[in-house]
């Protein structure tokens, strides 16, 4: 059986794809117990990200071009994203 694990996303370090690259990376401060937090970086497919993204909000990202511009959209919702997001990353730990 798993410990309490309290999982935390640091959205101001998420990273967007670079040029010829389709995944997001997403650092999730993951704390077990009394344990140091530690750092771990979730790798999300650009279209994953876009259905959990709808899922979240009720549409796809307004800017699919531009992975700043995405990146800001995202942050501008991130309330719900991220609540969908928890939920994704919960069976990775």
């Amino acid at each position: 059986m798993r410990s309490k694990m309290l999982n935390r996303i640091l959205k101001n370090k998420i990273e967007a794809p670079s040029v010829g690259d389709w995944a997001w990376y997403f650092p999730v401060e993951v704390r077990t117990g009394r344990a140091e937090p530690r750092i771990v970086r979730v790798r999300v497919e650009t279209y994953d990200l876009h259905i959990w993204i709808k899922e979240a909000i009720g549409h796809y990202p307004k800017e699919s071009v531009g992975n700043k511009r995405q990146l800001k959209d995202m942050l501008h919702n991130w309330d719900a994203i991220e609540l969908v997001l928890q939920k994704k990353f919960a069976s990775l730990f």
